[in-house]
Parts: C-alpha cells; sequence; structure tokens
C-alpha cells in the first residue's frame, strides 16, 4: 500500500481518536468527528436526530453498511449503502446543513 494511505490513517488515529467497532450498531452523537475502525462485518444505523455538524470517517473491515433509520436519507434516498474492504478503502458520513437527518456518505 501507498506509503500517503498509512500516513493519512496515522493522522486520523491521532486526530480524533479511533474507536474500534466489532458488531453492528447505530450510529451515535459521541460518534461525532471520530474516526470507526470496522473489525468485522457490520452494519452501522444512522438514526434520526444526530448533531447537524455530524461527521465521521470509516474504515471497513470485511464488508461494512450504511442503513438508515426513521426515515433518515443517505445520498437522497432511504437505502442501505455497502462497502466491502478492499486495498485502500475509507468513507465518511457527513450531515447537510440544508436538510434535517440526510447525510451524504463518500468514499469507495
Amino acid at each position: 500500500m501507498a506509503a500517503g494511505y498509512w500516513m493519512f490513517l496515522d493522522w486520523l488515529k491521532r486526530a480524533n481518536g479511533m474507536r474500534i467497532v466489532s458488531a453492528s450498531r447505530n450510529l451515535s452523537g459521541d460518534d461525532n468527528g471520530r474516526t470507526l475502525e470496522c473489525t468485522a462485518t457490520v452494519t452501522l444505523t444512522i438514526p434520526k436526530g444526530l448533531p447537524e455538524d455530524f461527521a465521521c470517517a470509516i474504515i471497513p473491515s470485511g464488508t461494512t453498511s450504511i442503513a438508515s433509520a426513521g426515515g433518515t436519507l443517505l445520498n437522497g434516498a432511504t437505502t442501505t449503502l455497502t462497502r466491502a474492504a478492499s486495498g485502500n478503502t475509507t468513507f465518511a458520513i457527513q450531515a447537510r446543513k440544508s436538510a434535517a437527518d440526510s447525510y451524504v456518505v463518500t468514499g469507495s
């Protein structure tokens, strides 16, 4: 893997405290600004009512799914987004300021 990728991961760990996720769960306000490292195949659910400035980075392992709950929107829809870990995969969740309980999920 490219040295830049490992430097980026090291920065994420130091900058905001990495949390390990080993089982499916709901995201919470405590995850805001954090990096979540998944160590298993998990589903992370985005509930209504997260802080309006919510953002977090995710490093998947196995297959990581991001699901909406209670009408939250992910990239404009109430669907589940799935990413399989491969190579240099990371992705991010960012709240949209223009619409409550609406999030943009980016990454590859």
